[in-house]
């Protein structure tokens, strides 16, 4: 499979960033038909492009050998070769005076033509060989599986750049004049597990399960996990005595507790430095001694072990048109990775610091049925709630990350800061408060909670404000066949998750920076305009916004409603070709993300920052696809 595609090499999050706060009074063109400084379509237009192209082959065998009745031997392979290659070229833009004389302007990736080229190759190998034995005695049943599988992930790359085009007509490497730089690299990572399972059954009636795991990860110092664990589940329709309850045409109850191990974390990582200077230098007489300080932290790591109990059943009534299913469970993941702040530093540094509890419930349901002969339709629909706490951190109770915080009886990744209770609205009343005199406040400006009520606001009032976690998911589906009509919906949603409006906090850096609408429709401007929303002033305060003050006026709902897909196809049958009658044509018509309802202030709340943070976020696209397909 190849694919190739090109864009502006400005087109990137950071673009629209930039436009989200670019001030409005910032005109497209200027009356001499150039576009002014501040106006990035000209970095669009003429900054360069980025040309990527991804070739990827995938090959699978599978082989199944039965030497016996019941007994069979299966081996697997699995080979994917990808080759991926990015080209980008960044030219220099143009401002232009009133006279037309030009010059050039900061767009923020240097004022010289330059190329960069990156170029890599990943292997995939999977190797997957077990073997499995039924044997039936009576009405006892006995399953087993014993195997092994491995796994081997590596890239190899390799990336140049050079400044200086000689012309801009032929952007390669070999016409850069200045500056080349050249680098490479390799990464690998390969896991090993061996495995054994053992079902039986009584009946068809009554079923015991269990299974045990020995997992092993490149990733970690603490390579190899052992993971065991049982079910057990009843099919009570089955029983005799259920077979007069017509409502019920199946129903299983079940039960399993498991141990898993996860390995999808970073690698084991850590760094060195040395550092010289005036602070780690010494005075010895009248002479200054240079001094070298080196810091080096490393990281071990085991696997996260995902401790599962799980409850649940399967319902079948109304002559199976209703399907139900709904589970239970507790997940205790011990050993959590945790990336908090170094001591004195800014770098953070992954470790096995955390105990983190997931509890929830789940539950899907889908009709079927018809009405008439030609009318056929399912409508179904599945919910998923979840309750997520941070349970134990090693012993500490709190852990900062780089953006986030986990606080024991938290919510995992939670935003920390000041919450907002109201805006002060006359001078009288900044007079009046202690808090506002101690800080210089005037009215506009934010009222914090003072959480330890001792007059002062400071650290000890911060407190958690949410989570980029939802803890409801929910989905509906519908769809139906009438004739050779066919119709699918399928929609996604998300509630009770937070994210934090960076692009809207960012005006601290800069006061010219754009309002959003809402911030600008809603702001204060004057006594009893508003109590949560600041005035325009107070977004260039320190008090009010900065990358140390943090408030619950810039973290918004992250709730969503989307239509994930439509599609709408009609098929041609039997269609006459002279003495050849074609099967079947169907035409289709395909939308996927038409629509997304949400209220935060953002392009979208879907992020790709794990913790929630909206920056540099390129907005959610949809698309919209016809389709034919041919049977012969």
């Amino acid at each position: 499979m190849r694919s190739e595609y090109e864009k502006p090499q400005y087109l990137t999050g950071l673009f629209f960033h930039n436009i989200a706060r670019r001030w409005p009074t910032c005109p497209t063109i200027d009356p001499n038909g150039h576009y002014p400084d501040g106006m990035e379509i000209a970095e669009l237009e003429d900054g360069g492009t980025t040309a990527t192209r991804n070739n990827k082959f995938t090959q699978q065998l599978n082989f199944i050998f039965t030497p016996v009745k019941g007994w069979n031997i299966h081996l697997e392979g699995a080979m994917r070769n990808e080759f991926y290659k990015s080209k980008t070229n960044k030219f220099p833009v143009y401002s232009y005076y009133a006279d037309g004389t030009k010059w050039l302007r900061d767009s923020g990736y240097g004022s010289v033509a330059s190329v960069s080229d990156y170029r890599s190759e990943t292997d995939y190998f999977s190797v997957n060989a077990y073997t499995d034995y039924t044997h039936s005695l009576g009405m006892h049943n006995l399953k087993g599986i014993l195997g092994v599988n491995f796994e081997k992930y590596g890239t190899d790359d390799v990336s140049a750049s050079g400044t200086n085009l000689i012309t801009n007509d032929f952007p390669y490497l070999s016409l850069t004049q200045k500056n080349p730089r050249v680098s490479d690299s390799y990464w690998h990572r390969a896991t090993a597990g061996y495995f054994m399972r053992l079902n039986y059954d009584y009946d068809s009636k009554y079923y015991l399960m269990f299974t045990m795991r020995a997992d092993g990860s490149s990733k970690y110092q603490d390579q190899w996990g052992y993971f065991p664990s049982v079910g057990a589940s009843w099919v009570i329709s089955e029983e005799p005595w259920m077979k007069d309850v017509k409502a019920i045409d199946y129903l299983k109850l079940r039960a399993s507790w498991g141990k898993l191990g996860n390995d999808h974390v970073a690698a084991s990582d850590g760094f060195a430095s040395i550092a010289t200077g005036n602070g780690v230098s010494g005075v010895f007489g009248n002479t200054t001694i240079p001094g070298f300080q080196n810091t080096t932290y490393f990281s071990w790591l085991q696997w996260e072990v995902v401790d599962e109990i799980n409850v649940g059943f399967n319902l079948s009534t109304l002559q199976n048109r209703l399907n139900i299913d709904a589970d239970y469970f507790h997940r205790m993941t011990k050993h959590a990775v945790i990336s908090p702040l170094l001591s004195f530093d800014n770098k953070t540094l992954a470790g096995n610091y955390g105990k983190i509890l997931n509890q929830g419930f789940d539950f899907s349901a889908t009709w079927n049925d018809r009405i008439g002969k030609d009318f056929k339709y399912h409508v179904g629909t599945n919910l998923s709630f979840l309750n997520n706490k941070v349970k134990d951190l090693g012993g500490a109770s709190i852990i900062k990350g780089g953006k986030t915080v986990n606080i024991v009886g938290k919510e995992m990744n939670s935003f920390y800061g000041y919450k907002v209770v109201g805006i002060y609205q006359t001078a009288e009343e900044c007079q009046n408060d202690p808090i506002a005199v101690a800080n210089g406040l005037e009215p506009g400006d934010f009222k914090y909670e003072d959480v330890d009520h001792n007059g002062i606001i400071d650290g000890a009032d911060r407190q958690t404000l949410g989570s980029y976690i939802p803890n409801f998911t929910y989905g509906i589906n519908l769809g139906f066949n009438w004739k050779n009509l066919d119709f699918e919906l399928t929609t996604y949603g998300q509630s009770g998750a937070q994210m934090f409006n960076r692009k809207r906090a960012l005006r601290y850096a800069q006061s010219d920076f754009n309002f959003d609408k809402d911030l600008y429709k809603n702001r204060w401007t004057g006594a009893g305009s508003t109590n949560s929303y600041p005035s325009a002033k107070a977004l260039t305060k320190g008090w009010n916004v900065s990358d140390m003050k943090t408030n619950s006026f810039f973290v918004e709902d992250a709730d969503f409603f989307r239509i994930q897909n439509v599609t709408v196809g009609y098929s041609f049958k039997n269609l006459k070709l002279g003495s050849y009658t074609l099967p079947s044509i169907r035409l289709s018509m395909t939308a996927d993300r038409p629509l997304t309802l949400f209220g935060a202030n953002a392009f979208t709340p879907e992020l790709s920052d794990p913790e929630g943070w909206d920056t540099e976020v390129y907005p959610l696209t949809g698309t919209y696809t016809f389709g034919i397909q041919i049977q012969f």
